[in-house]
C-alpha cells in the first residue's frame, strides 16, 4: 500500500507522439505520490530508455507536470515505424508509476502531403487549403500546416484529409508574379517536427487576376458567346475559370500570356424570364480565377450585356 502511495499517478501526455529522431519536448501531467520524498533526479522512461526530466508544480491544481525530451529510436525495431512504447515518470528517479502512458513514435517520411487544393492563393492569406496525404492523425497536439516558416493550425478531417487557412505572405513577390513556398505538416504540434516531403503553395497578387478589358461586350441570353478576356500576364495555379455575374465557373482557355477565352453561360432561369418579359438588356460583371478558388476584381470599365434575340 505504501508503494502505491509513493508512485505518481500519470494523467496525460502532450504531445502523445513524436518522430523516431527524438528531440520532442514532452509534457506529462501527474499527481505526485502522497509520501514521495523529492530527490534531485526526476526521470522519464521511454520503454527501457531513461532520460532526465524537470518538474513544474501547478499553481492551479493538485497535478504536477514533468517535462522531458524524447530519445531517438531511429534504427529500433529494425527501423520500422510507427510503434508505441510505455512512457513512465519517477519524480525521485526510482519510484515509477505502475500504470504508464504510451508514447507513439512515427517516421517523418510517413507523414505525407500528397495533394493540395487550391495550389495557390492571394498574398493576403485566408485561402482554405485542402490537404490530401497519409498519416495525418494528430498526436495529442494540434495538427499544423507550415507555409515555409509560418504556421497555421489545421483541422483534421480523417487520417488522409486536413484543411488549413493560408497565412499572409510576408515577402516581396518576384517578377514571375507568383511565389511558391513549401507546405509541410506536423502531427504533434512541434514546429521542428515537420514532414519530410512538401507540396508547393504559390502566392499571387490580386492584381494578377484582374480583368482589364474583354470583347465582345454583349451576347444573347442563351449564352455561347466566345469572350476574349485581356489583363496582366496570367499564371495558372490549378486552372483558369471565368464567371459572368453569379454564374457557375466556366473553364477558360489561355490563348496568350495576357488573354483568356471562355464562352458565356446561359443566363439563369429567373434572370432570363425577367429580361425576356420586359425586353431589357441584363448586365453582369466578368471575373476570372487562376486557382479555381479566389476571383479577382471585375473589369472596371464595362459589364457584359445579355440581350434577347
Amino acid at each position: 500500500q505504501d508503494d502505491a502511495h509513493q508512485q505518481p499517478r500519470l494523467r496525460r501526455v502532450q504531445p502523445s507522439g513524436g518522430p523516431v529522431e527524438g528531440n520532442t519536448v514532452v509534457n506529462i501531467s501527474y499527481r505526485p505520490g502522497l509520501r514521495l520524498i523529492r530527490m534531485a533526479a526526476p526521470t522519464c522512461s521511454f520503454g527501457a530508455v531513461h532520460v532526465p526530466a524537470t518538474v513544474h508544480a501547478s499553481s492551479s491544481g493538485p497535478d504536477t507536470t514533468v517535462r522531458c525530451i524524447s530519445p531517438s529510436w531511429r534504427g529500433a525495431r529494425d527501423g520500422t515505424a510507427p510503434f508505441d512504447v510505455p512512457l513512465n515518470v519517477a519524480e525521485n528517479g526510482q519510484d515509477f508509476s505502475r500504470r504508464p502512458l504510451r508514447f507513439f513514435y512515427y517516421s517523418l517520411d510517413a507523414t505525407v502531403s500528397a495533394q493540395l487544393h487550391p495550389v495557390g492563393g492571394p498574398v493576403e492569406g485566408g485561402t482554405l487549403v485542402s490537404v490530401v496525404g497519409h498519416h495525418l492523425t494528430p498526436r495529442g497536439a494540434p495538427l499544423l500546416c507550415a507555409f515555409a516558416s509560418q504556421l497555421a493550425v489545421a483541422t483534421e478531417l480523417d487520417a488522409q484529409n486536413a484543411r488549413c487557412l493560408s497565412p499572409p505572405y510576408l515577402g516581396a513577390l518576384p517578377l514571375a508574379a507568383t511565389a511558391p513556398v513549401p507546405l509541410r505538416l506536423s502531427v504533434n504540434g512541434d514546429a521542428e517536427a515537420l514532414s519530410a516531403t512538401s507540396q508547393a503553395f504559390s502566392y499571387f497578387e490580386p492584381r494578377h487576376v484582374a480583368v482589364s478589358s474583354f470583347y465582345p461586350s454583349a451576347g444573347p441570353l442563351q449564352g455561347g458567346t466566345m469572350v476574349t478576356i485581356v489583363g496582366p500576364p496570367y499564371h495558372s495555379l490549378g486552372g483558369f475559370f471565368c464567371r459572368f455575374g453569379a454564374s457557375l465557373p466556366i473553364v477558360a482557355r489561355q490563348v496568350a500570356d495576357n488573354q483568356l477565352k471562355c464562352p458565356t453561360p446561359r443566363l439563369s432561369s429567373s434572370a432570363l424570364e425577367a429580361a425576356v418579359a420586359v425586353k431589357l438588356v441584363h448586365d453582369v460583371d466578368v471575373r476570372i480565377t487562376i486557382n479555381n478558388d479566389s476571383y479577382g476584381e471585375p473589369c472596371s470599365t464595362r459589364n457584359f450585356s445579355y440581350y434577347s434575340l
